[in-house]
């Protein structure tokens, strides 16, 4: 008859290899570290400037952009008046703005006893747009500015953007009917000249 076996103790080699592999999987979730997915992006915004310009149109030619025009008077005496029609208008592509009108003073030649007066038309530029009430840029009915004498930028006057709009001037140009030393300025010339000043709005 077999006797009964006694319950045999664990080989401690078993349990170094179960405390060694306890061990390992702790020192796994220990190490383990958690992170968000990243992304990144970036915004940007390309500017570009706006373009003013000006364009004008004398005695009724055709509009231009050049930085200068002019046009001929002949025949002046005392007394006597000539009318220039300047129209103003924005390129075909810039802002909207305001126009006005400046000068500066010259003396020379015939210029020392030309005056002059504007009034704001688009209608025909003659003695008539002076007449009734018309609104004057420069000068009143019966007062007028010397060609001798410095012109301030006149009140802004609004011009649309893209040649929408535009703004007419009436110049009525001449030489008082007395005063006028015969023998020092018959025969001589003179250049009377406006600055167009524009500004975008």
């Amino acid at each position: 008859m077999q006797g009964a076996r006694l319950p045999t103790r664990p080989r401690p080699s078993i349990k170094v290899r179960a405390a060694l592999a306890s061990g390992l999987v702790l020192g796994l979730a220990a190490g383990l570290t958690v992170a968000s997915w990243t992304d990144a992006e970036r915004v940007g915004a390309t500017f570009t400037a706006s373009s003013f310009g000006l364009q004008s149109s004398l005695q009724g030619a055709a509009y231009t952009s050049a930085p200068s025009v002019s046009t001929t008077v002949t025949g002046v005496y005392p007394g006597s008046a000539s009318y220039i029609a300047l129209k103003v208008k924005t390129a075909a592509v810039s802002t909207a703005g305001t126009v006005s009108l400046s000068a500066a003073a010259d003396s020379a030649g015939l210029d020392a006893v030309l005056r002059y007066r504007i009034v704001r038309t688009l209608a025909s530029c003659n003695a008539a747009a002076f007449t009734g009430s018309p609104v004057f840029v420069v000068g009143g009915a019966s007062t007028y500015q010397q060609v001798s004498a410095a012109l301030a930028p006149t009140s802004g006057l609004a011009v649309a953007a893209n040649a929408a709009t535009e703004v007419g001037y009436c110049i009525e140009l001449g030489l008082p009917p007395t005063g006028v030393a015969q023998l020092t300025y018959q025969g001589t010339a003179g250049t009377a000249t406006w600055n167009i000043v524009g500004a975008s709005t």
